[in-house]
């Protein structure tokens, strides 16, 4: 029979090992579950070659790099630089590709995309008015926080190691090329944590993201969704959509943008 203080012992011993597991610290290697839809992790990366540019110039543009969570969908584009006009461009271009806009896009602390200040996020005025006119949210990571988007980390890695080696660019066009006929095969490739490839779950992930219309950007939103003049005042103070990047992020199987070429069209949800 137990005596009173091993009794005792043992009725804590039970409770703490019931409890012990609601103050664990969460794994930073956990993976995170992602819905069909959800979200799409964004990034620059910025290849360590050598691109000729006009004038006989040679440069190291940045790659806009997005990542769908669900599928694992990988496209990526050059663009001439990091700043808003190109930036967004870009974002664009990509998401012309996907034909679909996904429910929201996540972003570290670039400067062309917000800050955290006095502890909030805060996106740029040319961001928010994008984001506003594609209907979607933009997630932005806490400051020194790379897990949080770990996807598309892994996917510049991925990049560099898989793609860039023994490469020769003639231009950032031909850089785009090469790339976009590279991201088929990689989408194509089987994916060791989905067991599947990306194309597998790109169906379903694209059913839930947010319809786009087929048209580029222009410096208009379309004649039967006229946006608010304050969303577009930075548009225009900028020339956000009026695309000082020359084409450059027409690669193969993407349409080339190009000043007034269309309109934006307000996206309409999906189904649900």
């Amino acid at each position: 029979m137990l005596s009173v203080e091993d009794w005792a012992e043992t009725v804590v011993a039970d409770r703490v090992q019931q409890l012990r597991p609601l103050f664990r610290r969460p794994d930073p290697a956990q993976r995170t579950e992602y819905l069909p839809g959800g979200l799409a992790q964004c990034d620059l990366w910025f290849p360590p070659a050598d691109v000729p540019l006009d004038f006989g110039q040679v440069g190291r543009p940045p790659v806009l790099v997005m990542v769908s969570g669900y599928s694992r969908w990988l496209s990526a584009v050059m663009i001439p630089t990091r700043q808003s006009p190109d930036l967004l461009v870009g974002h664009w271009t990509l998401i012309s590709g996907w034909g679909r806009v996904p429910n929201a896009l996540v972003w570290d602390n670039e400067s062309a995309v917000g800050q955290w200040r006095s502890g909030r996020p805060q996106l740029t005025e040319a961001m928010n008015a994008f984001r506003g006119t594609l209907g979607i949210k933009v997630i932005q990571c806490r400051p020194a926080d790379p897990e949080a988007k770990g996807l598309v980390e892994r996917a510049n890695g991925y990049l560099e190691t898989s793609f860039l080696p023994g490469r020769r660019f003639g231009s950032p066009q031909d850089f785009n090329a090469q790339l976009t006929d590279w991201l088929v095969r990689a989408n194509n490739r089987q994916h060791r944590m989905l067991g599947c490839r990306p194309l597998d779950r790109w169906d379903a992930d694209r059913a839930r993201h947010a319809a786009t219309a087929t048209g580029c950007a222009g410096g208009r939103m379309a004649a039967d969704h006229p946006p608010s003049p304050r969303s577009l005042r930075p548009l225009g103070r900028q020339r956000l959509l009026g695309a000082p990047v020359g084409g450059w992020p027409a690669g193969r199987g993407h349409r080339r943008l190009r000043p007034g070429d269309g309109a934006l069209r307000r996206p309409t949800r999906g189904p649900a």
